[in-house]
């Protein structure tokens, strides 16, 4: 007669206090390895964030070499009063898509943006893929991580500073003070375009707005690095809402104007906006 403990049961008993304490492990190893690379990007923020910034307010003389439009639509979204150097915080959660033939990728995301560091950290997450997208130090950087665990891709290369450089520089829509960087050349193409230059650290970004009828900001383009290619880039921005005083667009969506025709890659609505002021 077969003895009862080599009972398949009996097995099944014993292994799962096994198979619970590996499972318990692995939670433990994954939930350390996402709280590091979160506190790593924490360190990235506090650098950010934490540069020497001066009590300067925003006066209207501040805008006296703008283009009308850029000078309006400033006008128009709140910023006299507000501080020269500020930092805003704000929450994301749309879809990206990397490639046309390819499904989009829900995301939730916090982004950092900084005028007196010039820049940005976007920190996503879509399960079980991490992301952070930064523009620090003069210096772009895109990381795509697995759970904490490994990083899949790092990129640190001309091509990604151009890129970021032109995501920062767009995305000044929501933090419209950063529009006052003396590092912006301006021109005015039309009454309702602006072209504006940016140039940190010897890499330069074109980038064109336009302007509605009601003085809002609901476009812009320029060509930006998609990995080593250059392609026509847009964005468009709706639904002007007031955070903290500024009216900033609550949605945006970006697309690359590619020869096979456009590919919109990303797409998100904001919420929990926080304009930091020292």
């Amino acid at each position: 007669m077969e003895k009862s403990y080599n009972h398949p049961r009996n097995k099944l008993q014993m292994a799962l206090p096994i198979l619970g304490i590996i499972l318990v492990l692995v939670i433990i190893i994954i939930g350390a390895a996402i709280g590091l690379y979160n506190h790593k990007v924490e360190i990235e923020k506090e650098l950010l964030f934490t540069s020497i910034m001066s009590s300067e307010i925003i006066t209207e003389e501040d805008l006296d070499s703008l283009p009308n439009a850029m000078k309006n639509y400033l006008l128009k979204v709140g910023i006299l009063g507000k501080p020269k150097h500020s930092n805003v915080q704000f929450l994301q959660r749309g879809v990206i898509k990397t490639h046309p033939e390819k499904k989009g990728r829900s995301f939730k995301a916090t982004q950092y943006m900084s005028t007196h560091g010039n820049g940005f950290i976007w920190k996503a997450r879509s399960f079980p893929i991490l992301v952070r997208d930064k523009y620090l130090g003069g210096q772009g950087e895109v990381k795509v991580n697995l759970l904490g665990l490994k990083d899949l891709t790092v990129q640190a290369n001309y091509e990604t500073t151009q890129s970021s450089l032109g995501r920062y520089f767009g995305e000044l829509l929501w933090c419209p003070m950063g529009f006052l960087d003396k590092d912006i050349r301006w021109e005015e193409m039309t009454p309702n375009t602006v072209k504006g230059v940016i140039t940190k650290d010897g890499v330069s970004f074109a980038g064109y707005f336009h302007f509605t009828d009601e003085g809002f900001i609901d476009t812009f383009r320029g060509q930006r690095y998609r990995d080593t290619s250059l392609e026509d880039f847009l964005g468009v921005a709706k639904d002007y809402q007031n955070h903290n005083g500024l009216l900033i667009p609550r949605t945006m969506t970006a697309s690359w104007e590619l020869e096979s025709g456009p590919l919109e890659y990303f797409k998100a609505e904001i919420s929990n906006y926080k304009l930091w002021e020292k």
